[in-house]
């Protein structure tokens, strides 16, 4: 069976926007939903795609914008509402993308997911972290199939994508 749910584990500062920005334009003739729970995040990410050229529709809070655009980005605090849900679910999306997804097993991403995985049975599921893992130690096998893993944090630092760093304690 090929993979619909992977998940994506890329140091803070590796460019996990630049990853998802690709994989979005590489995609663009399909539709994707971008849902994360900060508006900052949610706001970079739609400058940084309309940077390249797409349009990208917005929902947060009270804001709705551009929805007839192929790209939506999303927070999951508004999408999880009844109201809100069904103007996803109206879309009919391809692809979803969960930022900092190491956030993802929560009533509400299972509110949204659910529904979608139920709509379009083929919904294609990428979630990106800095960190796959949790305290509480669930188990992100319930969402995803695959982890793919990048290069160390010292990797990226010697090939100078990252800067080095000193610790402090």
């Amino acid at each position: 069976s090929k993979d619909n749910a992977i998940l994506y584990q890329l140091p803070t500062g590796g460019g996990k926007s630049v990853v998802m920005s690709k994989l979005i334009w590489d995609h663009r003739e399909e539709k994707t939903l971008i849902v994360a729970r900060r508006k900052e995040l949610l706001v970079q990410m739609r400058t940084h795609l309309q940077k390249h050229g797409l349009r990208v529709g917005l929902i947060v809070g009270d804001q709705h914008e551009d929805l007839d655009a192929n790209i939506i980005i999303a927070s999951i605090k508004t999408v999880s509402r009844d109201k809100r849900l069904d103007l996803i679910l109206e879309r009919n999306f391809d692809n979803v993308i969960v930022d900092e997804a190491h956030r993802i097993l929560t009533d509400s991403y299972d509110k949204v997911l659910d529904k979608l995985q139920e709509q379009n049975p083929n919904l294609k599921l990428l979630g990106a972290t800095a960190t796959p893992y949790r305290r509480d130690e669930k188990a992100f096998n319930k969402r995803f199939q695959t982890l793919i893993t990048s290069e160390s944090t010292q990797a990226l630092i010697d090939a100078g994508y990252l800067a080095n760093y000193k610790t402090y304690y």
